[in-house]
């Protein structure tokens, strides 16, 4: 396996020539995986671990298409909704047992437990995407899955690395109904965890190559030469790099472009650089989805409620990010709680002179490492005295929490959160159950993508201005930034916007 693999696409440092007595690579990490099971309590880390242990019927190439892994081939019917693999002859799992159809069934059906609670069990069960309705054996080397609408998506969302690839699992990686410890078809096998030290990861001696000449992404000819490879957990960079230079390992992973500099100038270290990938939506406006509603901002303008008081903005997101993107991202203030900057301003119709802001790291504390954080709560006054509490948070493990109250003289205007279908279940024990809300971005802000591009095109052919300008999108971030200011000094912020 090309040792570039357990790169997140930045900058690294390895050093050169490094023999040991056995073909032992060690790699530093920045912190400890969360479990081992595909796609479960997963964080990057995780996923770029188990990735090299267990294989999916499909994965990314390199050029971000879905390619077949431990498929042959994949035939979709003429109307989308089956999907046929057949798997590859001779592929065995690392306790040397035979890869068949049975496994793949078995393994599908574990993830699509809610006891599992598998990262991407909305996307399959009809809750963020297609349901998978059937799933069946023809014989030994096929399998056919059958969803209840054609889902261009699907392919994608089996290949997701958060969801581990959905990679195919040996029954005996779960003893009596509880996980114990991948059992997949990987080029390594799990060795030793011994949490917050290291995680080793042995050859399988059982691995079956595809037939490519090399790599291609996730999938392709993935053999190694490696006996083992020892992950050892080091979270903070000085000491990772001191290891490196001392060498006590021999990879360092997400340098930063300083420490690149000074490490490139030591002739026993070769720096290297590989881009990476992410999914990202083009937005034509700041206005948040919640907005998508026009009667909300019509019944401020028409003073429904009377004067507004108060506004309270809930957002959270249905899952942490990769830690690559949140390591680029800004933050969460600049990347997320913006746009709830924006639609403050928008409701209060005022701008926020003073904000206050607190913040924690309540889902991912190793997010220190980086200087974010993951869980914040602002407040926000206008001159005249109106106030707005906005609370956000990267996790929401019942899909995208996303509501909004704005309290007046007269009244009060809510919104509330999106869920696949209006079906509500009473019986003698409860009265009030509902489905999880919408976790597929593109399908919880589908009607606002639509609106937004709406406005933008209307606006060109009309020659008319657009609904916002320049100046939202700079006192959003203005505000992004005293929220911060707030956090680190633990003082309320003055907002200048002489800026």
């Amino acid at each position: 396996m090309n040792k570039t693999l357990f790169l997140a696409g930045a900058l690294s440092a390895a050093l050169v020539g490094t023999a040991h007595a056995e073909n032992l690579l060690k790699v530093a990490l920045n912190a400890d995986i969360r479990s081992t099971e595909p796609g479960v309590n997963r964080d990057t880390n995780s996923d770029a671990v188990i990735l090299h242990i267990t294989e999916g019927l499909v994965a990314f190439r390199e050029d971000a298409t879905v390619g077949p892994l431990l498929a042959k081939d994949v035939q979709v019917s003429d109307d989308g909704l089956r999907y046929t693999f057949h798997l590859r002859n001779g592929v065995k799992f690392q306790n040397g047992a035979p890869l068949t159809s049975a496994e793949v069934l078995w393994t599908w059906k574990h993830y699509l437990d809610p006891k599992t609670q598998w990262r991407c069990a909305p996307e399959f069960d009809g809750h963020g995407g297609a349901k998978i309705v059937d799933m069946s054996a023809p014989d030994p080397l096929t399998v056919v899955f059958t969803l209840d609408k054609p889902n261009g998506l699907f392919l994608t969302s089996t290949a997701l690395p958060e969801c581990g690839g959905s990679g195919i699992l040996h029954p005996d990686s779960v003893v009596d109904g509880q996980w114990k410890a991948p059992i997949g078809t990987g080029p390594f096998r799990l060795g030793e965890w011994k949490p917050g030290q290291y995680i080793d990861l042995l050859r399988n001696a059982n691995y079956t190559p595809r037939d490519e000449k090399e790599p291609d992404g996730y999938t392709g000819n993935k053999n190694t030469t490696l006996d083992r490879v020892r992950l050892l957990v080091i979270p903070d960079p000085a000491a990772a790099k001191a290891a490196l230079l001392s060498k006590n390992v021999d990879l360092l992973i997400d340098v930063t472009p300083l420490d690149a500099t000074e490490l490139a100038a030591n002739p026993g270290i070769k720096v290297t650089s590989s881009g990476t990938m992410s999914v990202n939506a083009l937005l034509f406006q700041t206005r948040d989805p919640l907005l998508k509603d026009v009667r909300l901002r019509q019944a401020i303008d028409a003073e429904q409620i009377g004067a507004v008081r108060q506004v309270i903005i809930t957002s959270r997101d249905p899952g942490l990010a990769p830690r690559d993107y949140l390591a680029h991202s800004g933050g969460i203030l600049r990347d997320m709680t913006i746009h709830d900057f924006d639609m403050a301003r928008h409701l209060l119709g005022e701008e926020p002179i003073e904000v206050s802001a607190i913040a924690s790291r309540l889902v991912d504390p190793s997010l220190a490492q980086i200087d974010d954080f993951d869980s914040v709560m602002v407040l926000l006054r206008t001159a005249s005295g109106k106030q707005c509490h906005i609370n956000c948070c990267r996790e929401a493990v019942y899909g995208y929490d996303q509501r909004l109250e704005v309290s007046g003289a007269k009244g009060v205007l809510l919104t509330d959160n999106h869920r696949p279908s209006t079906l509500r279940h009473w019986n003698h024990e409860h009265t009030e159950a509902l489905e999880p809300l919408q976790h597929f971005f593109l399908e919880r802000y589908a009607d606002a993508y639509r609106n937004e591009l709406g406005q933008f095109i209307q606006a060109l052919s009309a020659g008319r201005a657009l609904p916002t300008n320049m100046r939202d999108g700079l006192y959003a971030l203005h505000l992004a930034d005293c929220a911060l200011e707030s956090i680190k000094t633990g003082r309320m912020v003055e907002v200048n916007y002489a800026i």
